[in-house]
């Protein structure tokens, strides 16, 4: 289960990573190399702080299997996810760099920052990942499937897959952390809606049902997988 929860933590921060910089106006060629690297290199220090249990060689192994994921996702799910490291051009050279890089920091935030103390802030952490890869990879499956653009099932969908997340990190924690797993839901909801600010794109109520969605659905898989 700790790989499991790590690979969308891996993911999950790669991809909020690069949201920040994004946001930030941060646009160059080999920006999501490096998301790739800090990214793993921060969940693996989250997962560490968070489930002192985990090992290195886990965490080595979750930084591989992250970034093999998502390349089997661009090559059989296109729409879906299109990894840069993974298209034809680049799969036999810079793809075995990225997946070792990968496995590599996220080890390496594993041993930088283990502890046996396990903190509510880092777990808050990692709920924010996890809840990132799956709200966002989610999201996507679904508009492949054709779950509609409707208020209703957004939310709903952002529901399950919080849930799903909630219950992910729960699973791997070990105190009880309802509170701490939906506030890193919320850190999630709470840039998506500063993107939105910021992008100067008008958005209806219904935007904030679904980010409210997010955190309920967070807190409720967090509650009813709590040991």
């Amino acid at each position: 289960m700790r790989i499991a929860t790590g690979l969308l933590a891996v993911v999950g921060a790669f991809f909020l990573i690069l949201q920040v910089l994004w946001f930030a106006k941060v646009e160059v060629a080999w920006l999501p190399y490096v998301a790739h690297g800090l990214g793993a290199f921060l969940a693996g220090a989250a997962m560490v702080r968070a489930a002192p249990q985990l090992s290195l060689h886990e965490a080595f192994i979750t930084g591989i299997v992250a970034i093999a994921t998502l390349a089997v996702i661009t090559w059989t799910l296109p729409k879906a996810f299109l990894l840069t490291a993974a298209d034809p051009a680049n799969r036999y050279t810079i793809l075995p760099i990225v997946v070792a890089g990968s496995g590599l920091s996220c080890m390496g935030g594993a041993w930088l920052f283990r502890t046996a103390n396990v903190t509510q802030l880092w777990i808050g952490v990692l709920a924010a990942f996890v809840t990132t890869c799956a709200v966002q990879l989610g999201l996507r499956f679904g508009s492949l499937v054709g779950v509609p653009l409707t208020t209703t099932a957004v939310t709903l969908e952002m529901f399950v897959l919080a849930g799903i997340a909630g219950a992910a990190t729960q699973l791997v924690v070990g105190p009880r952390a309802v509170v701490s797993i939906a506030i890193g839901a919320a850190g999630y909801a709470a840039l998506q809606l500063a993107i939105q600010l910021k992008s100067n794109t008008p958005y209806e109520v219904g935007f904030l049902v679904a980010l409210g969605g997010i955190i309920g659905g967070a807190a409720l898989g967090a509650y009813v997988s709590r040991r």
